[in-house]
C-alpha cells in the first residue's frame, strides 16, 4: 500500500478459527471511523481469612479485549460508496434519485458478523482489515 492512501476499513468473515476459509462475505465500511476504544480488563479475587478485616487481592485471570467503533450507515445518497467520497455541495438537487437503502446496508454488515454458519451452527469469525492491518475477531458478542 502506497503511504497516504485511503483504505477502508473491512470485515471478513471465516468459517474457521485459523481464518483459512473465508465465507465469501465482506463488509467495507461507508466512513472510516473517527475514533476507536480498546479496552483491557483483568479480573481478581478478593479473598479474606475467616475473622480477618482485610483482604487480599490476587489475579484471576484476563478478560477479553473489547474493540469498539461508531459505523456510519447513510441514505441520503450525500456520500457515494465505492471511492466516490462526497458529493460535490450539499444541495438536495445534487443527490442522486436512487438512495442508498439504510436496511440493506446495515443486513449487508449482519451477514458478516452475526449470521450464522449453516455447517458450524455457530457466528462467523471475523477478520477486521484497516490501514494495512489485520486484527482477528474470535467470535462475535452474542
Amino acid at each position: 500500500m502506497d503511504s497516504g492512501q485511503l483504505q477502508k476499513m473491512t470485515l471478513v468473515a471465516y468459517e474457521d478459527a485459523t481464518f483459512q476459509t473465508p465465507t465469501g462475505d465482506t463488509y467495507s465500511v461507508l466512513i472510516n471511523p473517527e475514533s476507536y476504544a480498546l479496552t483491557y480488563a483483568s479480573e481478581i479475587n478478593q479473598q479474606s481469612a475467616q475473622g480477618s478485616s482485610e483482604s487480599v487481592t490476587s489475579f484471576n485471570k484476563r478478560s477479553p479485549q473489547s474493540l469498539t467503533f461508531k459505523f456510519l450507515f447513510d441514505g441520503t445518497g450525500v456520500i457515494q460508496r465505492g471511492g466516490g467520497g462526497l458529493l460535490s455541495g450539499l444541495a438536495v438537487p445534487g443527490l442522486p434519485a436512487n438512495k442508498p437503502d439504510v436496511m440493506t446496508d446495515y443486513e449487508a454488515f449482519k451477514a458478516v458478523v452475526y449470521q450464522y454458519g449453516s455447517d458450524t451452527h455457530q457466528p462467523n469469525f471475523v477478520q477486521l482489515q484497516w490501514g494495512g492491518h489485520c486484527y482477528t475477531i474470535a467470535r462475535p458478542p452474542a
